[in-house]
């Protein structure tokens, strides 16, 4: 009986002793920053070099190919039904935009 139960308690030990052992599992935590509009390689100077989210619906990431060029520069939307909103009513979304960035530049978050 007294061997049975030094039996016991050395598989214990070693099964503890064993727990996290065996190669560390790791994780790649790195996330690609969203794409900005500084980051887009085409001929139009953006609005905002830093805009990553779309002025309209404030969806990310902001895509290339949806874009509305204004008087004051390029400015990208997440999808294509957002440009057209834009484009339906530019003056108040530039005016809500402009006072976003203007927040942003002052640090005051996104």
């Amino acid at each position: 009986m007294k061997g049975m139960l030094v039996g016991t308690a050395v598989a214990v030990l070693l099964c503890v002793s064993l727990i996290g052992c065996g190669p560390e599992e790791t994780i790649d935590v790195k996330q690609e920053a969203p794409p900005h509009a500084g980051s887009f390689k085409d001929d139009q100077r953006p609005f905002f070099d830093m805009q990553t989210e779309c002025p309209v619906c404030g969806g990310t990431p902001i895509e290339q190919e949806f874009h509305v060029d204004t008087n004051e520069g390029r400015v990208y939307f997440d999808k294509q039904e957002c440009a057209d909103k834009f484009k339906g009513n530019q003056e108040q979304y530039m005016k809500q935009f402009k006072q976003k960035v203007n927040k942003v530049m002052m640090g005051g978050g996104s």
